[in-house]
């Protein structure tokens, strides 16, 4: 008698998703508690499917997969749509470039801190709040908390700890502006 295989119910963000076969589709999603996973969805890409419109990039999503030797997609549902981002060219820039970098970062195989996850969600959460020309300075200092996250930054004394704060201090001073910049950079050209 075969055992069954554990379920696996979080909160996630969409980052990419991808045809296979006729009707199968996989789907990268950030998870809170696992990282960065990829999902097998069976049939999703039928007429008719159940959980087709649920699937699609860049939306915020509670989901349940099946843990086995493929995670298999097993109910998935739109918590959020993300809407106030899809009207300002700015906003939406900088969340699917946060949600890229997520992709070019993290290894699928490797968890990540759940603080990658929290950084992601008050990125989102600002970005919907804030005005359009503060989206650049949100996505700045996103990259740095999570590439500090994932040990990409050796300088811990510069790495914002509290979002919020370090946004209008960001915003009013452009010296610190250009230090994250800086730190950003030498983070991507060594890892």
């Amino acid at each position: 008698m075969r055992g069954s295989y554990p379920i696996l119910t979080t909160d996630a963000f969409i980052i990419y998703t991808r045809g296979v076969g006729e009707a199968d589709r996989i789907i990268t999603v950030l998870t809170k508690s696992n990282g960065l996973m990829n999902i097998y969805a069976r049939s999703i890409r039928k007429d008719g499917a159940k959980m087709r419109g649920d699937t699609k990039p860049y939306a915020r999503v509670s989901l349940s997969v099946v843990l086995g030797k493929r995670t298999i997609l097993k109910d998935i549902t739109i918590t959020d749509t993300l809407d106030l981002l899809w009207r300002s060219k700015e906003k939406y820039t900088a969340f699917v470039t946060l949600l890229h970098r997520l992709r070019t970062l993290i290894p699928i195989t490797e968890s990540c801190d759940a603080s990658v996850f929290q950084t992601i969600e008050t990125a989102t959460r600002l970005l919907q709040e804030s005005e359009p020309e503060h989206a650049q300075h949100i996505l700045l200092i996103a990259q740095v908390m999570v590439l500090a996250a994932l040990g990409y930054v050796s300088d811990q004394a510069v790495v914002p700890t509290h979002f919020e704060d370090i946004l209008m201090e960001t915003v009013a001073n452009p010296h610190r502006q250009k230090v994250l910049q800086q730190h950003l950079r030498d983070a991507l050209y060594h890892q």
